[in-house]
């Protein structure tokens, strides 16, 4: 697919003070000051990107204006920052007009277009973006290469243009470019075809490392091949691999899913037998083990192991063991937990709220989960649509649809839009309390597009279906026995 550099761009009528023409340099100088923080700033976002994308855009129109200033290191960084932000497109369109503008190029700049191409999936113009970079002299590296294998679709083109490249000199066959294969063949679970490219590598003579053989415990991990990971964790221990920690959270989070709580844990003895120290994450990967397991006694004794390495428990330590506690009928100790959380600092946010809400309403104490939801606007925190469908499930389990109704119109005030789950556990309330022609405005309602253009799910059919057999001759529910079964 050809294409020319100097074609119009997209974003200007989107994005009008990108100029179409070279600015002329200010008759004021630019302050040395004022070059350095752009500098500093260009550093930083190239690494975590821009906090917008406006910034950006303005900083490189500030560039262009003094181009001779700024060197092409420069512009690759604000390029970089952009893909950190995964704005593609926009970075594609900058690095057309800094061609146009005669603003210099390197490799560098080059392959991060190829990479936004092949994110942006237009593989042929990343193809063609090679090309264009290779007629005007620059050596693609690596990282040219790398971008490329990425955006190709089909894990034997992957494989086949590894090979070729090979075969033609064109790289040096080494394990970053490996293991970006391997780790976008894993991330589509194609893990037998990243095991044939495994097996490529050991071939050239290139030696996996710990990020590699990670990659491929996770891929299989994914798959539940037990087998296939022990063999690969035995080779590590053979070819002097140590495992990390990332290899531990990756095994661990594996073993819970499973139910293998046991297993996980010895993966993190294991880990501390190392000299390393398993991070919060790992931690409360093997919390959440216990807490599906119902084994709250296990994630508690988890959290004192982790206090006893030097790890700090997190909002999200906080936020498994609450729902744990509630979900074993141990809301008091939850709530205990909850107080002894803001003591340490802890500052609870809408997800740890909602943990609670929940676990007081199916405890029967809606005062206190009333209490809860009411605070949320004096600290700051705006319930989410699950917050308030949690509530009205409280006051529909206690009877109190006028409280849920009003709660529902109180959310949609909010712009907080109801959802599928909202209106089923609202219908179900209704139905149980046998206000079925409120059933009934609710399921026309939810269907409507301005309603969600929502549907019954099998938990409703089941109660209304029940309802129409077992009270055939009660006269209040015609007009459920009219919406549903004419």
């Amino acid at each position: 697919m050809a294409f020319s550099l100097r074609r119009s761009m997209p974003l200007r009528a989107a994005f009008p003070f990108i100029h179409n023409t070279p600015l002329s340099p200010s008759t004021s100088s630019l302050s040395t000051t004022r070059r350095r923080e752009v500098q500093t700033i260009l550093l930083k976002s190239s690494k975590s990107g821009f906090e917008n994308l406006g910034d950006a855009l303005h900083l490189f129109d500030e560039m262009l204006q003094w181009r001779t200033l700024f060197s092409v290191v420069n512009f690759t960084q604000l390029l970089s920052g952009l893909v950190k932000m995964r704005h593609y497109s926009v970075a594609v369109s900058l690095f057309h007009q800094m061609c146009a503008w005669n603003i210099p190029v390197n490799t560098y700049t080059i392959s991060t277009v190829i990479n936004c191409y092949c994110r942006l999936n237009m593989i042929q113009c990343g193809f063609s973006m090679l090309g264009w970079m290779i007629k005007r002299g620059f050596r693609p590296n690596v990282v040219t290469y790398t971008g490329l294998i990425k955006g190709l679709s089909s894990p034997v083109e992957a494989r086949g243009f590894i090979k070729r490249l090979i075969r033609l000199n064109e790289i040096e066959p080494d394990v970053v470019l490996y293991s970006a294969v391997i780790d976008r063949l894993c991330r589509k679970n194609f893990v037998d075809q990243a095991l044939d490219v495994f097996s490529d590598m050991r071939q050239e003579g290139v030696d996996a490392n710990v990020v590699t053989y990670n990659l491929l415990v996770q891929g299989l991990c994914k798959l539940n091949r037990w087998e296939e990971i022990d063999r690969l964790l035995r080779e590590m221990d053979v070819m002097n691999v140590c495992p990390d920690v990332y290899t531990s959270s990756i095994l661990v989070n594996a073993y819970c899913r499973v139910g293998r709580v046991e297993d996980a844990e010895n993966v993190i003895k294991m880990t501390i037998e190392r000299s390393e120290c398993p991070n919060v994450v790992t931690y409360n990967t093997l919390m959440h083990g216990y807490c599906l397991r119902g084994k709250i006694d296990g994630a508690v004794a988890v959290v004192s192991t982790m206090k006893s390495m030097g790890v700090v428990p997190d909002i999200v330590t906080c936020g498994i063991l609450l729902d744990g506690f509630c979900k074993k009928n141990g809301v008091d100790e939850a709530m205990s937990l909850f107080h002894e959380m803001e003591r340490n600092g802890l500052i609870p946010n809408i997800y740890i709220y909602g943990i609670l809400i929940n676990g007081l309403c199916n405890d029967g104490q809606l005062s206190k989960a009333k209490i809860l939801f009411d605070n949320l606007s004096s600290i700051r925190l705006e319930p989410d649509v699950k917050t308030y469908t949690m509530m009205i499930q409280g006051f529909c389990q206690k009877g109190l649809l006028d409280e849920a109704n009003e709660l529902l119109r109180q959310m949609e005030a909010e712009n907080c839009l109801p959802d599928n789950v909202t209106y089923n556990i609202l219908i179900r309330g209704c139905i149980q309390n046998k206000k079925y022609n409120e059933a009934c405005g609710l399921m026309d309602r939810m269907c409507w597009p301005s309603g969600g253009g929502f549907s019954l799910d099998s938990c409703t059919t089941c109660m209304i279906l029940d309802v129409l057999g077992t009270e055939k001759d009660d006269p209040s529910t015609l007009a459920l026995r009219k919406k549903f079964l004419t």
